[in-house]
């Protein structure tokens, strides 16, 4: 599902920075345009569901999102590393490659 979800972000034209997909939560970094944001997030997870249908049949998805813009590079730089960190965690965790899961 993570490749499905990182082609997807591209295809829509957005610049994906990292990613982490567990079973309960998914950690996206994504560069998208302050208006639309909530859009373009649940098209992304509807693709993902689609993605997974036949292996977890039913409900995948939380209603709504956490949505949370990013104020600085500092900000930006936090949550990239929070993002990888889930590697140790099991999670499959994206970086510009698969580095985990």
């Amino acid at each position: 599902m993570g490749t499905t979800i990182i082609a997807y972000v591209e295809e829509l034209g957005h610049q994906i920075c990292t990613a982490s997909l567990s079973p309960m939560h998914a950690h996206l970094l994504i560069e998208l345009p302050i208006d639309g944001t909530a859009a373009v997030a649940g098209r992304i997870k509807r693709r993902a569901s689609v993605a997974v249908t036949k292996v977890m049949p039913g409900k995948v998805w939380a209603q709504g999102c956490g949505i949370k813009r990013v104020r600085d590079r500092a900000h930006q730089v936090n949550t990239y590393r929070y993002i990888m960190k889930h590697v140790g965690s099991g999670a499959w965790v994206w970086g510009g490659e698969e580095v985990g899961g």
